[in-house]
């Protein structure tokens, strides 16, 4: 058996180069990927966010915030202020903003499907959100979670 030289080299090596081309560039693509949630870019004074951005939860799941200790702050969820005597507080040097839905509170449970929670902030010797306002020092920054 031999191997006979082909009819038009000149395209068998285009065709050749631009298989070669095309399988460099899916490489550096597949590569490249990043898989994962994109980057979030929330301000520096929120420490965590539960749940993260775009995540699931169960009905009976905590949603909250972790802030800087030199800022206070609120939690509101869909548009509902949860009174402070409902969130966890501080604990370790942080300022920590977490509701438990229940019997009795805001929130049983949350319902099925997606809502907006937002973590209202402004710096913590300022003694009150309206105070805050007034200065123009009042920050906030919104997210959603889905429920499962």
């Amino acid at each position: 058996m031999s191997i006979t030289r082909p009819e038009h080299p000149v395209r068998v090596a285009i065709v050749a180069v631009l298989v070669l081309a095309a399988a460099n560039i899916a490489l550096w693509g597949g590569l490249a990927q990043v898989n994962g949630p994109a980057n979030v870019q929330r301000p520096t004074e929120i420490v965590d966010l539960v749940p993260a951005e775009g995540q699931s939860i169960l009905p009976q799941d905590a949603v909250g915030a972790v802030l800087r200790t030199d800022w206070s702050g609120q939690l509101a969820v869909d548009g509902v202020v949860i009174p402070d005597d409902q969130l966890e507080g501080d604990y370790e040097n942080l300022r920590q903003l977490f509701f438990d839905p229940g019997p009795g509170r805001e929130f049983t449970e949350w319902r099925p499907g997606a809502h907006r929670a937002e973590v209202q902030f402004w710096p913590r010797e300022i003694a009150t959100v309206e105070e805050a306002r007034r200065q123009g020092r009042f920050r906030s920054y919104p997210w959603s979670f889905d429920v499962a």
